[in-house]
């Protein structure tokens, strides 16, 4: 997941801040991406333009596809394309009344959770974005779909860095090593080890750096 951006703001209610490991802090609208290997929004970006902003980020749950898609959106838009965003889930599996009609005016379209789309919805859009030449970005679980197929994961080492961050906005200590150790306990998922640290944080467990160990 790139750190130079990402600066959490310390926010005090009653007395105390609040959780730095909420979901409105750490959901894909709170964090920046931050990358790993020394790659960067730009150098990603590069690779999707020359792809004809056309491919896949695939990953399971949790591990910032989402995050990912937004960053590519917002750096496709600062060099002037015409972007459009989607989203479909377990909730509205539909693609948006009249999306034909935005379609056509965009050049590039970003849908979240693609294989929660409706499979006619999905085959449609793709037959459309072709026939128009407007890209599309997609995240998945499974490749299959793009030539350009990118797998994201999450760097133990990125993690803890922004763990550290998250909990220094928020006026508290991870002990050393915690992080990664969480989330390999959840595979990976960083989504499932930043709800693990909510609810230590929650029960006053991260406010002592002495304790020889928050879990067990």
């Amino acid at each position: 997941m790139s750190s130079s951006c990402f600066t959490p703001r310390r926010i005090m209610r009653r007395g105390r801040p609040h959780n730095p490991f909420s979901v409105q802090r750490t959901g894909p609208d709170g964090l920046e991406y931050m990358f790993a290997g020394g790659e960067t929004a730009e150098s990603v970006a590069d690779e999707f333009e020359r792809h004809g902003w056309t491919g896949e980020l695939v990953g399971p749950c949790g591990v910032g596809k989402t995050t990912l898609l937004n960053t590519l959106a917002a750096e496709a838009a600062r060099r002037g394309m015409s972007v459009i965003r989607w989203t479909c889930n377990s909730d509205n599996r539909r693609l948006p009344r009249g999306w034909r009609r935005e379609l056509a005016r965009a050049q590039v379209c970003f849908l979240d959770g693609a294989e929660r789309c409706v499979p006619a919805d999905f085959r449609a859009l793709r037959w459309a974005c072709a026939r128009l030449g407007v890209g599309l970005v997609v995240t998945l679980h499974t490749p299959g779909f793009f030539h350009l197929s990118r797998r994201v994961t999450v760097a133990p080492e990125i993690f803890e860095r922004m763990v550290e961050r998250l909990a220094a906005a928020g006026g508290c200590r991870v002990l050393p090593g915690l992080a990664m150790d969480l989330l390999a306990r959840r595979n990976g998922c960083a989504r499932e080890a930043l709800a693990d640290l909510y609810r230590a944080f929650e029960d006053g467990l991260l406010m002592d750096p002495s304790a020889p160990s928050l879990f067990c």
